[in-house]
């Protein structure tokens, strides 16, 4: 039994350290892995007590014990990329993400930012979401257009996969409400003669109804037979303008610049779809100088429907949506994930980590609003193995290894010597 335990020290010893050569080895294979966390082994203890072994009369000759230690806390450096899905989350917490589409897999933390776009058939329509770099689905806090905030949850419970494709929402149609005029009108024109020009306005209906929101207004200024003066005229294809129901007399300062109106209201009543538009017309860049009329420019808000068209991240971890009709709003916010002692998480892959039930509960927060973290687009968190170190480490657990081999071979030598004084 004591010849047995003579072994124990030695034998362990190279145990531990071929397990050492294999955290060093994978540490180097991901060195150039976004997010990977470098791992070390560890030795629990030289000298085993007796105790830990029922009936064992033998004490500090069990050898050594190892367990796998990742370095989670460290930060990789922060290398800029041009890949818009790229993003590096900075400072405490993870990337929160989860296998199955309903939430229903296991919730896992990662600090790998290299997201992507997975397509996923949902009820026989493809579907497009956030995803990580195995295919994951990131979690955030859904965008509420009620509200116009986030629906914030403090546990993962409360978190929703966030879908990126055109039919997640589309930006509602706004109708126009202000317009402006920028315009010379010739004073010397002759009397009767016009000028015609349109500018475009938006009815707001939306796409349902098959008719494009985008409309025109024509606008006719024709010369009076007074001195700086015109007649105002509007009318549009499909439309009525109620208001003015008649022309306008337009006047202007002898220095060039209007004098009367400075402004219009304007009534539109549309016949396909059977809406009114209501808006505000400004006039007071429309000026009268010879020898040209020239129309300058038009301007007016309001918006087409929109569809989402791409999308990007911010420093906050928010996913705007750029939509067809070129406004921009917020579609979600990636949540961060984070354990009171993170060292103890259970690794998954080589990025990725569940929850242990070593480490705490898992607490859901914002980056901005905690200040705990914060997000870099268009850029990636590296490996932060450093290949230096584990060049020193490699000749290190060498020579350990080397020293148990010898310590083994002298063992084996003593029982040799001890077999053959029995003899």
């Amino acid at each position: 039994m004591v010849a047995n335990f003579l072994f124990a020290s030695s034998i362990s010893a190279i145990q531990g350290n071929a397990q050492a050569f294999g955290s060093i080895s994978q540490n180097i294979a991901n060195a150039t892995t976004p997010g990977h966390k470098e791992q070390r082994t560890r030795f629990n203890d030289l000298v085993v007590d007796a105790q830990r072994l029922p009936g064992n009369s033998f004490p500090a000759l069990r050898g050594t014990d190892t367990f796998l230690r990742r370095n989670v806390r460290q930060e990789g450096t922060i290398e800029f990329s041009q890949n818009n899905f790229h993003l590096t989350l900075s400072g405490r917490g993870f990337f929160v993400v989860n296998d199955s589409l309903d939430g229903s897999g296991e919730t896992l933390l990662t600090d790998s930012g290299q997201l992507q776009r997975r397509v996923v058939n949902v009820g026989g329509q493809e579907q497009v979401f956030l995803a990580d770099n195995v295919g994951n689905f990131v979690q955030g806090f859904p965008f509420d257009l009620a509200s116009n905030s986030f629906t914030v949850s403090d546990n993962a419970a409360g978190l929703q996969p966030i879908r990126l494709d055109a039919g997640s929402g589309v930006f509602q149609a706004s109708a126009t409400t202000t317009a402006s005029i920028n315009a010379n009108l010739n004073p010397d024109e002759t009397v009767g003669n016009s000028f015609n020009f349109g500018f475009t306005i938006f009815d707001g209906t939306g796409s349902a109804d098959g008719v494009l929101d985008r409309r025109t207004i024509n606008a006719s200024f024709t010369k009076s037979a007074n001195f700086n003066e015109w007649t105002l005229n509007f009318s549009g294809t499909d439309a009525t303008v109620t208001a003015p129901a008649a022309g306008t007399t337009v006047t202007f300062n002898a220095d060039g610049t209007i004098n009367t109106p400075q402004n219009l209201t304007l009534a539109v009543n549309w016949a396909n779809p059977t809406a009114t538009t209501n808006f505000t017309l400004d006039l007071r860049n429309v000026n009268s100088f010879a020898p040209n009329n020239v129309l300058v420019e038009t301007r007016s808000d309001g918006f087409e429907e929109g569809e989402l068209a791409s999308t990007s991240f911010n420093e906050a971890g928010e996913i705007i949506g750029i939509f067809s009709n070129g406004q921009t709003r917020p579609l979600s916010k990636i949540a961060v994930g984070d354990v009171v002692n993170p060292e103890l998480l259970a690794p998954r892959t080589d990025t990725h980590f569940a929850l242990s039930g070593l480490n705490g509960p898992l607490q859901i927060f914002e980056a901005d609003i905690s200040g705990r973290a914060r997000f870099v687009p268009n850029s990636l968190e590296t490996s932060n193995v450093d290949l230096g170190e584990e060049l020193v480490n490699i000749i290190e657990v060498q020579r350990a290894y080397s020293s148990a081999a010898t310590t083994l071979r002298t063992v084996e030598e003593m029982l040799e010597v001890a077999t053959d004084l029995k003899r």
